[in-house]
């Protein structure tokens, strides 16, 4: 695996034991990976830990207050609630994701709006293509002064 992906058994050995940090991989490793895969590049950054899940809240919502009404929506429900401490404003943000992740596993509700993420996808694609052409545009007028 470690030949397939262009690095040493040494570098895999020490991103699986936690000696280096996955979220600092490099966007080659990260595409290397996702070839290796089958899968896009952004769900191998996404498990890195390079996007976050604070990335997918709105920009006036904080991620703590996000969790916070997600957790709500948890003690609404009856099932959920049986099985929930009744005070969970003392939980470490971890353990508050923690929890709202098991939920969203368990019940697949959508407690965060994510059934709006194929369209921040979509925009996400937009904006990389923006992106890559502009920087495409760039280069060639680099060149073009160059020249």
């Amino acid at each position: 695996m470690a030949a397939c992906l262009g690095v040493t058994y040494g570098y895999v050995n020490q991103l699986r034991s936690g000696l280096r940090q996955t979220r600092h991989i490099s966007d080659d490793f990260a595409v290397a990976c996702a070839h290796y895969l089958g899968v896009p590049p952004v769900v191998v950054k996404m498990v890195a830990g390079r996007i976050p899940m604070s990335d997918f809240v709105t920009p006036r919502e904080p991620e703590e207050d996000a969790l916070d009404r997600a957790m709500a929506q948890m003690l609404d429900d009856p099932v959920a609630r049986r099985n929930l401490p009744a005070d969970m404003s003392e939980l470490s943000l971890s353990a508050k994701r923690a929890l709202v992740a098991m939920y969203i596993e368990a019940s697949g509700r959508d407690v965060f709006g994510m059934h709006q993420l194929p369209e921040m996808v979509r925009w996400l694609q937009r904006a990389a293509t923006i992106h890559d052409e502009s920087e495409a545009e760039m280069l060639r007028g680099h060149r073009d002064f160059a020249d």
